[in-house]
Parts: C-alpha cells; structure tokens; sequence
C-alpha cells in the first residue's frame, strides 16, 4: 500500500527506535540525468538503508541490519513526490515507525539542468526558426521587387 500524501506544512519531526536517533532524508542522484532521489534511512549516523534513486515513482525497499547484537528488518515504502517532498513509511522487525514527508535535500540540481536543458532548447527553436523565415523573408522580398519594376 503506497504511504499517504500529507499537507505540504507537515514536517519531519524527530523519532528515535530502541534508543538511537533515526532520520531519512532524499537527495537527488546522478542517475538517470538527476531525475531521480535516494531515499537513505540512517540509526544515528549508520547509514541502514538506501533506496537507490530507483526510476520508480512509488516503490518499497527493505534489508536487514544488525543492532545492538542483533538482526532487524527495515521496510521504507515511499510515494509520489509532490513539490520535492516524498511521503514515506518506515517499518523495523514489522512495526510502524515513522510516517511523513523526507524533503529532497538538494532538489536545485535537477531544477538547474532542467532549465539550462529548456534554454538550450529554446536557443535551439529560435536559430531554426531564424533559419527557416529569413530566406523565405528574403524570396519575398526579391518577388516583391521584381514585381514592382
């Protein structure tokens, strides 16, 4: 089941299990030309788990982990990204541990190579443009010239 989209005001708050501090946080990757984020789940600061930047827009990792002498199970079930904020769950051995939103933490990568990818574009649509009219504008004009002689 794909985690719920929370209001855009709800913030991450802090959450700990067995004692240590866990946080997740999503940054954008260099996969698949930056559009796409990791999604990584740390216990203090031990990294325990990374989603990849999967080329899903909704998705579930899981993977074992030792802690405190012992084997655990983290699940992270993620959903559709809205205004670079994924609404995820985080499941340890089975249990509910936190649900909200993780902000991407450097979204301004992929905005940047978006922008300079539709500038170069519209450069691009407008030198065609200037190509294509200019000798038609020229043909024009010669046809206009010679007709009024």
């Amino acid at each position: 089941m794909t985690p719920p989209v929370f209001s855009s005001s709800q913030s991450p708050r802090p959450v700990s299990w067995n004692g240590r501090r866990v946080t997740v946080r999503a940054m954008s990757i260099p996969r698949y030309f930056w559009m796409t984020s990791s999604i990584d789940v740390y216990l203090d600061n031990e990294c325990i788990l990374r989603t990849g930047g999967q080329l899903n827009l909704t998705g579930s990792v899981s993977t074992t982990f030792n802690s405190g002498g012992s084997s655990h199970q983290a699940q992270l079930q993620w959903g559709n990204s809205r205004w670079y904020r994924f609404p995820y769950q985080l499941r340890i051995d089975g249990v509910l541990v936190d649900e909200s939103l993780v902000p991407v933490e450097n979204k301004w990568i992929p905005m940047t190579i978006a922008g300079v990818i539709g500038f170069g574009v519209g450069i691009c649509i407008a030198v065609g443009m200037i190509l294509i009219v200019l000798p038609i504008v020229h043909q024009l004009l010669n046809h206009i010239s010679s007709v009024s002689q």
